[in-house]
């Protein structure tokens, strides 16, 4: 029987990084829990199969290559230390 849970990942306040994922089926928010960047995600428990999920931060300021998102959908605007560090995540599936 198929069920569903939600779960969390802390992220890594990192340029990329990627998350290989048991039952993913969708992302369903990011934001900030005791001080760290999460990302809430739905499960399917009855699923055996890995997804991997690529992360994107950049920081306010940052530079980057514009094509280092291409693929990637915006998950949102964060803030740290108060608003003293805001940064964009960015996540992708089939990239």
């Amino acid at each position: 029987m198929s069920m569903d849970v939600i779960h969390k990942e802390v992220l890594e306040i990192a340029n990329y990084q990627a998350l290989e994922l048991k039952g993913f089926q969708k992302i369903l928010s990011f934001g900030v829990q005791d001080g760290k960047l999460c990302m809430w995600f739905l499960r399917d428990t009855s699923e055996r199969a890995f997804t991997i999920v690529r992360i994107r931060i950049k920081g306010t300021g940052f530079t980057f290559e514009s094509s280092e998102l291409q693929g990637y959908t915006f998950g949102g605007t964060h803030q740290q230390q108060d608003g003293a560090l805001i940064w964009h995540v960015f996540a992708g599936t089939n990239l």
